[in-house]
């Protein structure tokens, strides 16, 4: 069975990033820069509607990080959809 993978969410770090210099980075990369999601320690954009997946990457307490794939120390995170 194949199992395909997309970017669901990315995750700005609130310490390294404002909201419109997050925006600048997402429009410069060809990702969608809409609406923003503001939570305490992250920005999240999201990419493609999480219904659209059969699972993807969650992160918090007793949940695993395994598709979170993490951009350098750049304070970016892409949240993965499995389709």
């Amino acid at each position: 069975m194949l199992i395909r993978e997309d970017v669901q969410s990315v995750l700005f770090d609130t310490s390294k990033w404002s909201v419109d210099s997050a925006k600048d980075w997402l429009k410069s990369h060809g990702y969608k820069s809409g609406d923003v999601d503001k939570k305490s320690k992250w920005l999240h954009f999201r990419q493609n509607d999480p219904k659209k997946y059969s699972r993807y990457a969650t992160s918090g307490k007793g949940s695993s990080q395994a598709g979170l794939k993490k951009l350098g120390d750049k304070g970016i995170i892409f949240r993965m959809g499995y389709v």
